[in-house]
């Protein structure tokens, strides 16, 4: 980060707001929806026209669109990141170093935070639809402070990864776009005194709330908070563009508004406002049975001889009236409101995901059916998946053109490891137990009809192929050596007799030959043993007859 150039203030701060403007309906219309949504904020909404008393209501938010998008993470936070770096149209030199140098950056930058840089990406990307990275520069961070904890702290670090990966909500989000990716970007969001003055070295009150706002354009950068005079930051950073990935899940180009460009995984079931209609209905069935209470159904008994009153009498926890009276049906709930719930549950499903391919409410149904049920779920994960995809992509090749260009020592790659026309190729591909299984019965039928490359990388997905390669040499090295020591009685009688504690063999003649038994019968010559399950016959002359062997 180099500071080194003015800049203009105003006109920066001005052109952020005039981005910002165009974003009102995305934030009000879609992303506050979202939130609601998810976080299940629709607790205190009472159906319209109704007179029910305050103590019998029984509010209850439908757990459909939290559940839905759970469910779609989980089946995304099963994959695993695989990389594959290219020199052209060959692998690079260094390809599996590079992988591994990435795949440690990307652990590492979890370790610093509350969730997984992967998990967070996903919930992203499902529940709004965009999914935006932002890769800082340890040696950045430790430019703009002088806190010694802190430095002592980036210090370690560095030892691990030369960069931090974040990913940022897509609600505190404004990208500017032009006709080849982002002319600016600006990140605005809350953050605490205490974590302000940690990160910037100001003077914030550490029990009070900021509001930063962090600009980057394709020059220069500027970071100042609303509560606050002056700029935390200003200046050029001198870098080759801006440090921040915006990919779009279901997105498209073809219209011009911001709130229109994306068509997210809640997109239509927020905008016909089916979970509102899914809340009426569980709370109009929760009241309707918290009104009643504990009491039984009702039967009326019409006696031949009429009492003069009204008797009610209570029996198992039925109510029985006993007067000249009619029988009245006296259901709790409609039915037709369990035809309307089957209803809003398919338009859901249509709208989002079924849930049965989630795996809710599939407990009778067999394994093998759950696991093509959960195949069926990835379908409507393709377009996060691939969101996700480029938006990892996008920021790999940020953090090593910036090794690269800037010549950033550090303890994972060298800078002239990385090739000047480098590429990489990610894939995030929903990687469950049953599929681990039915790849590996793939690769296996394929037989030499493909390379083990290939299927390392498309089938059994194990980026580091060569390293596989070699472990899988090696291991065969050693059951190829422990079979014949195996096969070999002496050898192994030798290996035995060590391991009990037992003398070993006599030891060879100094010639190196083999020793030469004794001759047959002669003197040293063990006698013949027994077979088992014989009894030895004693030794006979056959020239004798049976008075002389007496």
């Amino acid at each position: 980060m180099v500071d080194n150039k003015k800049i203009d203030v105003a006109e920066m701060k001005a052109h952020a707001k005039r981005v910002m403007s165009a974003y009102g309906r995305r934030d009000s219309d879609l992303y506050a929806r979202y939130r609601e949504m998810y976080f299940m904020e629709d607790e205190y909404k009472r159906p319209n026209n109704s007179k029910v008393d305050e103590k019998d209501w029984a509010i209850t938010v439908s757990p459909s669109s939290r559940n839905e998008v759970v469910g779609m993470v989980r089946l995304l936070d099963t994959s695993e990141i695989h990389i594959t770096a290219r020199s052209g149209d060959d692998k690079a030199q260094y390809a599996d170093k590079i992988e591994k140098a990435l795949k440690t950056i990307l652990r590492v930058s979890g370790e610093y935070r509350r969730a997984r840089i992967e998990s967070d990406a996903a919930l992203s990307a499902v529940l709004y639809g965009p999914v935006v990275l932002y890769s800082e520069s340890i040696g950045d961070l430790m430019a703009v402070t002088k806190n010694p904890y802190k430095q002592r702290q980036m210090q370690g670090i560095l030892r691990h990864s030369p960069f931090l990966i974040r990913s940022i909500n897509p609600e505190q989000s404004y990208p500017e776009w032009g006709e080849f990716g982002l002319l600016s970007h600006i990140w605005k969001y809350k953050l605490r005194g205490s974590v302000l003055n940690e990160r910037w070295d100001a003077n914030a009150k550490p029990d009070e709330d900021y509001t930063v706002n962090d600009i980057y354009d394709c020059e220069n950068r500027l970071v100042y908070c609303d509560e606050m005079k002056g700029e935390l930051f200003a200046g050029a950073h001198g870098l080759n563009g801006v440090p921040v990935i915006s990919r779009y899940a279901g997105g498209s180009s073809l219209f011009s508004e911001p709130e229109r460009q994306m068509g997210s995984f809640l997109y239509s079931k927020a905008k016909s406002r089916l979970d509102k209609r899914e809340n009426a209905l569980l709370t109009a069935v929760s009241t309707a049975i918290n009104m009643r209470g504990l009491v039984g159904p009702l039967l009326a008994i019409d006696p031949d001889n009429v009492p003069e009153s009204i008797r009610v009498e209570y029996a198992g926890g039925v109510r029985y009236i006993i007067a000249k009276a009619q029988q009245v049906d006296d259901k709790i709930i409609d039915p037709v409101i369990f035809q309307w719930r089957a209803l809003l549950k398919e338009i859901g499903g249509e709208s989002t995901i079924q849930q049965s391919t989630l795996g809710f409410g599939s407990n009778d149904g067999t394994f093998s059916g759950l696991a093509m049920l959960s195949s069926a779920g990835k379908l409507p994960l393709v377009d996060s998946q691939r969101a996700i995809e480029m938006s990892f992509r996008d920021v790999f090749l940020n953090i090593l053109q910036r090794i690269k260009d800037e010549g950033i020592e550090n303890t994972l790659i060298a800078p002239n490891e990385i090739p000047d026309d480098l590429d990489l190729e990610v894939s995030l591909e929903p990687n469950l137990p049953q599929d681990k299984l039915r790849n590996a019965q793939v690769a296996q039928s394929l037989g030499d009809l493909v390379s083990d490359e290939w299927k390392h990388s498309n089938l059994l997905q194990i980026g580091d192929s060569d390293e596989m390669r070699k472990q899988t040499i090696k291991e065969a090295m050693v059951k190829a050596i422990v079979g014949g020591i195996v096969q070999n009685p002496e050898i192994m009688k030798q290996m035995v007799n060590s391991v009990m504690g037992m003398p070993s063999a006599p030891p060879q003649p100094s010639g190196g030959g083999m020793p030469t038994p004794p001759p047959e019968g002669g003197e040293g010559a063990m006698p013949p043993m027994p077979q088992e399950g014989f009894e030895q016959m004693p030794q006979t002359d056959p020239m004798n007859t049976d008075m002389e062997r007496m």
